[in-house]
């Protein structure tokens, strides 16, 4: 119950953009239009996941939330390789589909609310690369996290204080 409120008021952080905050509130209420979601809307539309059929990967891989983000195997080296680089070898063991989509737990908050915060900025990524129509990759992931770090301490001094009282080594 309380990992579910964490997520649910994650949307509603005045420090972060609007594209993301509106992004996490239809990642966390299924509003999000991925292919398998979308096929029961417009007749004709494919359900296969867009990164597997740019490629030709011809295995039968619909474009769920969990796929999308988690399974696919154009994602799946993006998430443990970007998380590689902030978690130490013990957290990173720790990774898995349940920590990845809200169930980061730890000792420490602020390092619990950063890494949530994490995993919404490499969604947002994913779904960002999947409207354009292009693959993912690692180097462009740091990029594109990093990017909002610098705009969120930017914009709000209390994000400061999350990643001053955390215990990670963004190294990227």
């Amino acid at each position: 119950m309380e990992k579910a409120k964490k997520l649910n008021l994650l949307w509603g952080n005045n420090f972060l953009d609007n594209g993301t905050r509106t992004f996490i509130f239809k990642l966390h209420n299924n509003t999000l239009g991925v292919n398998n979601r979308v096929l029961t809307f417009v007749r004709g539309h494919s359900d296969m996941c867009t990164f597997c059929e740019i490629t030709g990967n011809k295995d039968d891989n619909k474009e769920s939330v969990l796929h999308l983000f988690w399974s696919c195997e154009f994602v799946e080296g993006i998430v443990f390789g970007i998380f590689g680089e902030i978690l130490n070898r013990e957290d990173i063991l720790l990774l898995n589909r349940g920590s990845y989509f809200g169930g980061f737990e730890s000792e420490n908050d602020a390092k619990t609310n950063l890494l949530l915060l994490f995993t919404m900025w490499v969604k947002r990524y994913i779904w960002e690369c999947r409207l354009k129509k292009t693959l993912p990759s690692l180097d462009n992931c740091c990029w594109y996290v990093m990017d909002k770090i610098r705009a969120t301490f930017d914009n709000n001094i209390s994000f400061w204080e999350i990643v001053e009282n955390c215990d990670l080594q963004i190294r990227f």
